[in-house]
């Protein structure tokens, strides 16, 4: 057995986060409890509430971290010049290069995300920028189910992973082309 932590200051927030969001994006929300999460870090689960009054407190930190990281790429690629490819070829990268985050920032069930508002002002963000390549805001939120569906499933499926983001410009490419039809 690991020999605990045994001063709160050596485990820093970020640590904790980490370890919760593994564990939270592989069991859900539900199934992980405070305690599981200093289990996993080898402290005692006060070390935990030391930096978080509760599970709650803790996973709307990890949305509102996952949110401000998308968040920021996206505002990378939009502030120099971009196509609507880059946007969309952005948003997949994402969910590809983090896909801890993205479980639990689109996947999840949890009533916690339903209350948060970081997921919806993504959005509108995500929606404002497509809708500046003449994109009708119903054709956004087909064009966002598109490449949630497609992200989701490449993240269960191991099928295409080899071929990444190949086969995601393969996908933009089909979505950009059907949209101006």
């Amino acid at each position: 057995m690991s020999p605990r932590k045994s001063v709160e200051k050596e485990l820093s927030k970020e640590q904790i986060l980490n370890a919760a969001r593994n564990l939270f994006s592989a069991k859900g929300f539900q199934e992980v409890s405070m305690r599981d999460i200093a289990k996993e870090l080898g402290c005692s689960h006060g070390a935990i509430y030391y930096h978080f009054k509760n599970k709650i407190e803790l996973f709307n930190q990890l949305l509102q971290a996952g949110f401000n990281l998308l968040d920021s790429i996206m505002e990378n690629i939009v502030s120099d010049e971009h196509s609507l490819k880059d946007i969309l070829l952005g948003f997949v990268d994402f969910g590809f290069k983090y896909p801890h985050h993205y479980e639990i920032m689109f996947i999840t069930k949890e009533d916690a995300f339903l209350l948060h508002s970081a997921p919806l002002d993504s959005y509108k963000r995500f929606e404002d920028e497509v809708m500046k390549f003449n994109v009708i805001s119903s054709e956004v939120y087909f064009i966002f189910v598109s490449l949630h569906g497609f992200v989701s499933y490449h993240l269960r499926s191991e099928q295409f992973l080899d071929r990444g983001m190949t086969i995601a410009e393969q996908f933009v490419d089909f979505l950009i082309k059907n949209q101006q039809i």
